[in-house]
């Protein structure tokens, strides 16, 4: 897929219907991706925390560095796309904000997304994916990546944090 294409996809994407209010990221592509017709993998986590990755609906694309990462999991190159459960950014780090997984997805039903599900199945079926991964397993992914998995039907690898690198041997793959 061209990244062009990616980035029409993310646009549209990024209108999905939202509860509560903030800064809004929404589904961002990789600009460290490597370019040309590439599969596509998906990177999902709970949050984007407070980096300067916000914008606005049309305002998709930034340098988050997951590429790399994507690149030796995958063993390939890959166009990469982050999407998180929550969509906002929070005025605090998010383990200090929502302290448990249980307030994780509450904060992600009661003030993200309208139905998270439908929009992580909607980015599925128009980017059809090579690799799905789902990282942040300190958090509510572990259990969220379950559901919205089996919404798709597909399989997923499960990871640590990948904005603190790699962690190849705590890698899980998950259906």
């Amino acid at each position: 897929m061209k990244k062009s294409k990616i980035i029409a996809i993310l646009i549209e994407i990024n209108y999905a219907p939202k509860n509560g209010s903030g800064k809004f990221v929404g589904a961002v592509y990789d600009s460290t991706s490597q370019d040309g017709d590439l599969p596509v993998a998906i990177v999902v986590g709970i949050n984007y925390g407070q980096c300067e990755t916000a914008g606005n609906v049309a305002n998709c694309e930034a340098e988050v560095n997951y590429a790399k990462h994507i690149t030796i999991l995958g063993k390939k190159n890959y166009h990469t796309v982050i999407w998180n459960f929550y969509p906002y950014l929070t005025k605090y780090a998010w383990m200090d904000d929502v302290l448990n997984s249980a307030e994780q997805a509450l904060r992600v039903f009661d003030a993200g997304y309208v139905d998270p599900f439908a929009v992580f199945s909607n980015l599925v079926l128009k980017l059809q994916p090579e690799l799905i991964v789902f990282h942040g397993i300190t958090s509510a992914v572990p259990v969220l990546a379950r559901s919205a998995i089996r919404c798709v039907g597909r399989t997923a690898i499960l990871v640590p944090n990948l904005s603190r690198g790699l962690n190849l041997s705590r890698a899980t793959k998950i259906s």
